[in-house]
């Protein structure tokens, strides 16, 4: 297998684990919410280590285009997840314009892969 082979194998096991422990034991996902909101510096720092990794091996494979591309179907499935739940979509944006400092480096990563791929399409 090629290492996104096994990034996506990976990542599809933990999607359908997530799904049957959730649909036996839906207070799991409280339960994993709340431990969530207790480490947000560490589960920061571990999310982008993946990031790092998981992106070394995408964009050195794949061209910026069809990333950003498939990033596009990733943000439409979130934002449909969003659109169902008005009331924490609401609160989730009014806590992003209190504390937008809190999101400088996701911004400047969106912002870089989107001149990125402009830069790739048209120069």
């Amino acid at each position: 297998m090629t290492p996104l082979e096994i990034i996506a194998v990976i990542f599809a096991a933990i999607t359908l684990m997530k799904f049957i422990i959730i649909g036996k034991n839906p207070k799991v996902l409280i339960k994993t919410a709340e431990g969530m909101a207790k480490k947000t510096t560490f589960l920061t720092i571990c999310l982008l280590a993946i990031f790092v990794v998981v992106g070394y091996y995408v964009f050195s494979t794949i061209n910026v285009v069809d990333i950003f591309v498939t990033m596009m179907l990733g943000v439409m499935l979130i934002g449909m997840m969003l659109v169902m739940y008005p009331k924490v979509y609401l609160s989730l944006a009014k806590n992003i314009l209190k504390e937008r400092q809190k999101l400088w480096l996701l911004m400047l990563i969106w912002a870089f892969l989107a001149g990125w791929t402009l830069y790739a399409i048209f120069v």
